[in-house]
């Protein structure tokens, strides 16, 4: 089906061969109405397996397992986000890594053992910003 798609102009092929888009907004939107939630949601979880397999956890990753819902365990959501938290500092994205801690707390049991990786995030994102005293 993705070739086909690819062949009527309607998906593209970006810079990394395992990654599609939409060519444009109203073709995502119209193939998002006529797929089940429930589908949508397997196809996300698959791509956000697929992305992590290529190129780690990142905000890509955390939006997709996002949109599984259900089919994500909320512990895998919060560990990835995390992940992407240090990602986007490492890339300067400070507003970025900020959200995506915002979405790891939420996600992450409490005395969980990612408590201490979303402290050092914290801390990493404060530092970021110039806040060291709060880093501390």
């Amino acid at each position: 089906a993705v070739d086909e798609a690819i062949a009527l102009g309607l998906v593209v092929v970006t810079e990394s061969p395992d990654q599609f888009e939409f060519d444009h907004d109203l073709v995502r939107r119209s193939v998002e109405e006529r797929v089940s939630a429930s589908r949508r949601a397997v196809f996300h979880l698959r791509a956000a397996e697929v992305r992590e397999t290529h190129h780690g956890a990142d905000a890509q990753v955390v939006f997709h397992l996002r949109e599984a819902g259900p089919l994500c365990a909320s512990d895998r959501l919060g560990s990835a986000a995390a992940q992407a938290a240090l990602r986007a500092i490492d890339q300067g994205a400070v507003d970025q890594a900020r959200s995506l801690l915002e979405v790891a707390t939420s996600h992450v049991t409490p005395d969980s053992r990612e408590e201490a990786h979303l402290c050092a995030t914290a801390a990493a994102i404060a530092a970021a910003e110039g806040r060291y005293d709060d880093a501390l």
